[in-house]
Parts: C-alpha cells; structure tokens; sequence
C-alpha cells in the first residue's frame, strides 16, 4: 500500500527483518502516541476509534517511519 509519504521507498535486505522493524517501530510508537493524547485528556474514559482510521493511522506511521529511514540512512 502507498500511503500519504509514499511507501515502497523502504531498503530490503530479502529476509523481511526490515519490514518488522518498521512495523514494530509503528506498533510501539502508536502506543505512545495514544498514551500522550490520554495524559492530555484524562476526562475521556474510552479509547475508541473507527477501526478504518486505525487501520490508515498505521499505515501513514509506516510510511512516515520508511521516509525518515531513508531520509537518515548513511
């Protein structure tokens, strides 16, 4: 999938190791993201969002995460 910073940009080395790392990197910084907004409004009590959201969240997180990559690699 492409997303909003244009994924298939990413450097894969055949094993897949890449893709789990972004996907990790992803997983872990979503968490603290919705950790952050939850400290800011601790009136909400639910963490509720439409699942196709979350589901495009992820994937811009991926691709954010691929260009910073590559934006940084040496």
């Amino acid at each position: 999938m492409i997303g909003l910073f244009g994924g298939g940009i990413m450097e894969n080395n055949g094993d897949g190791s890449f893709e789990s790392r972004v996907e990790a990197a992803a997983r872990d910084g979503e968490l603290g993201f919705w950790g952050e907004v939850r400290e800011h409004f601790p009136e909400i009590l639910r963490g509720d969002v439409d699942p196709w959201d979350a589901i495009k969240f992820e994937e811009v997180l991926k691709d954010a995460i691929k260009m910073w990559y590559n934006t940084n690699k040496n």
